[in-house]
């Protein structure tokens, strides 16, 4: 392994991701079901209208604000000193790196923009540097910005909800230990958002093609249990992620409790029906 990689791994595992730090083998189904869409050539170079930074940040809060509450999150303000002592602790460090954080609302993370592809989203974040022969858990991310395409569409609304959604669960640190398992309601809310927004499946699906595969796949096979649900069920899955997004409790749990991959076969049932 190269040192970048064990570097990687040494943060992952700071940030409190014990597991998931290996190549993840795809398990059969997901392979009947890449094999399946690969049948498929899915035209998505349509043109779609541009919108303002304005639009994107209303739609994407009236969306987000109909289901969850979000709640603050630490935003990074002043550069970061390690302590200047010759012995040195985690939680000294973690004190030190707190001082440069504020609580901020998650809508007032600067958006920053680039040339990139409408589906572009990405959470900049930072953390105290790991010193060497120092183990600590790193209490709090400091978040720096959201990166979008410069081009602004309705696709740019599922992605500035992708990563709000990040700022919730990278702030709160406890939604889950398994590394695999972080990009899991950030694409369940991607398609809630979409849904919302278009109220047609198969738009969603053309968007949340990705290569995100067990992430999109579990997401996708919640999202079904959601739209499939009566009244009451829906509004306990949507209470289950507000929960994982209060810390209560873990991704893992939220899962089990709407029997999440318990039924072989059901994602490609899923996919096929999307791509009809």
């Amino acid at each position: 392994m190269g040192q970048e990689f064990l570097e990687f791994i040494k943060y992952q595992k700071a940030l409190g991701y014990t597991k998931g730090n290996e190549v993840l083998s795809l398990s059969k189904e997901n392979i009947n079901i890449l094999n399946y869409l690969n049948k498929y050539t899915l035209d998505i170079n349509f043109k779609l209208k541009s919108i303002s930074e304005n639009t994107l940040k209303e739609v994407t809060k009236e969306c987000l604000n109909n289901y969850f509450k979000l709640h603050n999150v630490k935003k990074l303000i002043a550069d970061y000193s390690f302590p200047s002592k010759r012995k040195i602790f985690g939680f000294q460090i973690n004190k030190a790196w707190n001082n440069c954080l504020k609580e901020v609302e998650p809508y007032s993370i600067p958006i920053n923009y680039l040339n990139k592809d409408r589906n572009f989203g990405y959470l900049v974040t930072a953390c105290p540097k790991l010193e060497k022969n120092i183990n600590f858990k790193i209490a709090n991310v400091g978040m720096i910005a959201i990166l979008l395409d410069s081009e602004l569409t309705p696709f740019s609304i599922t992605s500035y909800a992708h990563e709000l959604i990040h700022t919730q669960l990278e702030d709160k640190r406890v939604y889950t230990n398994n590394y695999y398992n972080k990009e899991i309601l950030s694409r369940f809310i991607e398609l809630l958002v979409s849904y919302t927004i278009s109220n047609d499946e198969k738009y969603i699906f053309l968007i949340e093609i990705s290569t995100y595969v067990n992430s999109m796949l579990v997401a996708l096979e919640l999202f079904d249990n959601y739209l499939n649900a009566f009244c009451n069920e829906k509004r306990k899955i949507i209470y289950g992620i507000q929960e994982v997004l209060d810390g209560k409790i873990t991704i893992e749990e939220l899962l089990g409790q709407n029997k999440i991959g318990k039924t072989p076969g059901k994602r490609l049932e899923i996919v096929k029906k999307m791509v009809r």
